[in-house]
């Protein structure tokens, strides 16, 4: 009787990790579900979890809070006219409301991050092979997209044109924020020094690869943080900075035309910004000049002066869009509640600030799954079982 008891838990727990690593392999690898908007696979196994597991309290109300005002802004957006996409916007406060669902998934930490930590290996081997696909042989690249992403077309053309990678993503800035989430997530679990230097290289390529400013930044930061923490000796620290510099400068050397082209256009970017409606301190002065002070606003799409205003940042559509209150209750979905969950809110801090991080499952989603995760894992040391209980 034992065991069969034994036999049981053991297949049961199977497949409990089979099915949490599942969600993690969709977020990073496969394409989304078009329906109204694009949903991963993944959304509907959180959902049945949410329907059936016991849920805390205090975090389900806030979120049923958060799309009250939500819902309650559309409604005041349509009923005004100050929103001319009303339906639009009622579908951007059901996809962020089902996003935040992914917070209230508990995985079986211990279990999952030996797979956990082979599945983001493979996605940096991914990435790292698609991107080398987009600048070496970008006709193949577009074929490979349209077959596997084909929601990825709609600005490939766009990308192709100006050499910034974008992964599976329409938005480079979207592919290098993921790949800064993973990082840390990754970082944190990998016992492995060899293994986190070859992912950690291939990372940082493709990162340097998006032309994102601000994951340009966030990536500094793991690095200096993962690398000022390593308990190793010093002068392995030295060797592993030493190596990673020579192969990037082969890498420059080698593909020396291709990075000056990279880079032209890159500084380039600086000027278009004021021709495609300003750059983010003119957002930020008109979101300071009409901070919305009522407990709702008009709804995801926002006006400035009959056109529309795309803010570029989550901080200024929450504010304008869902009134003053919205923030802290999605807040405090994101704020660390422990030592080993801060580094990675400073990373999230640089897309809510100045791009969107809100506006996508595989963004959010990953964010809120790993946010869970590092939770249950002792910060004073990512070799320690966890001895936490989960965050709630």
């Amino acid at each position: 009787m034992k065991q069969i008891l034994v036999l049981n838990n053991a297949k049961s727990s199977n497949l409990t990790v089979l099915i949490h690593t599942f969600i993690f392999v969709d977020l990073l690898f496969f394409p989304r579900l078009m329906f109204a908007f694009g949903v991963p696979i993944s959304l509907f196994i959180i959902l049945i979890d949410f329907c059936f597991r016991p849920l805390p309290s205090k975090r389900l109300l806030i979120a049923i809070g958060l799309l009250v005002l939500m819902l309650c802004s559309v409604l005041y957006g349509a009923a005004t006219g100050q929103n001319l996409a009303p339906d639009e916007s009622l579908k951007r406060a059901i996809q962020l409301f089902t996003i935040l669902l992914y917070s209230f998934f508990r995985f079986d930490t211990e279990n999952v991050r030996p797979i956990l930590v082979k599945v983001l290996r493979c996605f940096y081997v991914w990435t790292f092979g698609t991107m080398l696909l987009f600048y070496l042989q970008p006709g193949i690249y577009q074929q490979v997209m349209a077959m596997i992403y084909p929601e990825s077309l709609d600005q490939l053309e766009n990308n192709l044109d100006i050499l910034r990678f974008a992964y599976f993503f329409s938005d480079p800035n979207s592919a290098a924020y993921l790949i800064c989430f993973t990082f840390v997530g990754y970082l944190s679990i990998e016992r492995k020094l060899n293994w986190g230097i070859v992912c950690s290289t291939m990372a940082i390529m493709c990162i340097l690869a998006t032309q994102s400013r601000g994951a340009y930044v966030a990536a500094a930061v793991i690095l200096l943080y993962f690398s000022s923490s390593l308990k190793v000796p010093r002068y392995k620290k030295l060797l592993v900075i030493i190596s990673s510099c020579l192969v990037l400068w082969t890498l420059v050397l080698f593909y020396s035309e291709e990075v000056k082209q990279a880079y032209s256009i890159f500084d380039a970017r600086f000027d278009q910004e004021e021709d495609l409606g300003g750059g983010r301190s003119s957002k930020y002065k008109y979101f300071l000049e009409n901070f919305n002070f009522m407990p709702i606003g008009s709804g995801y799409h926002l006006q400035k002066e009959g056109a529309e205003f795309r803010p570029h940042s989550d901080l200024i559509r929450i504010n304008l869009s869902y009134g003053f209150l919205a923030l802290p209750l999605l807040l405090y979905f994101v704020l660390p509640r422990r030592k080993s969950q801060v580094l990675l809110f400073l990373v999230f801090i640089a897309p809510f600030l100045i791009n969107t991080v809100i506006d996508d499952y595989r963004l959010l989603g990953t964010y809120l799954l790993l946010f869970g995760i590092l939770g249950q894992v002792d910060g004073r040391s990512t070799t320690n079982k966890a001895k936490q209980k989960p965050v709630s």
